[in-house]
């Protein structure tokens, strides 16, 4: 069982130090055409990023609202510079710190480790469509690291991360550039597909 995590481009919010909407739509002109194989089911956390994702990979996918980035509550749609110091630097370096009615990093990898741990015994490979925090958290995991180890970890944003599961979590590649070589190396030639 292999998960080939696609960390999805950032939204535009987050490249302005503001804490993402719910359902902001992603700016995704400049991505390259993607070479995602036909024969793998996509899940993916966000149900605002079904059409262009199907668009872009030409496959149906499955929204897995568990699979979602963390939720920040009241302080969607606000920048960074709106926050106390102290909420700053709370939310900065507490794992159990959660926004008002939102979600500590804790919380989220609870959530995904509980994911994760469903997943594992999958007849079948699963390709996610996902923000990258959501891959790293999934790579932490798999490596037996959790939410406090999140600040030592980066993901880059439009790469592929591969995890397997044999008896254990496995991480088999990180932050590899989504392109044609890059597809054949992880998934194998068109015609091995």
């Amino acid at each position: 069982m292999k998960l080939f995590c696609f960390a999805l481009p950032s939204l535009p919010s987050s490249k302005r130090s503001i804490f993402p909407p719910k359902d902001e739509l992603r700016d995704v002109t400049s991505m390259e055409p993607a070479f995602w194989p036909k024969s793998l089911p996509i899940l993916i956390g966000r149900a605002a990023d079904v059409e262009w994702i199907e668009a872009y990979s030409k496959c149906a996918v499955t929204v897995d609202e568990r699979l979602r980035g963390r939720d920040y509550g009241d302080w969607c749609g606000q920048s960074l510079k709106a926050l106390s110091p102290g909420s700053l630097s709370e939310w900065m370096t507490d794992p159990d710190f959660s926004p008002p009615s939102g979600e500590s990093h804790k919380e989220m990898y609870v959530r995904l480790a509980e994911w994760l741990s469903n997943i594992r015994d999958a007849e079948k490979s699963v390709i996610l469509g996902v923000d990258a925090d959501v891959v790293r958290g999934l790579v932490l995991l798999a490596m037996g690291l959790n939410a406090e180890a999140a600040g030592k970890l980066d993901i880059l944003p439009q790469s592929w991360n591969v995890l397997s599961f044999y008896r254990t979590w496995r991480v088999q590649a990180l932050s590899v550039p989504d392109n044609r070589i890059t597809s054949e190396i992880i998934f194998g030639s068109e015609s091995d597909r």
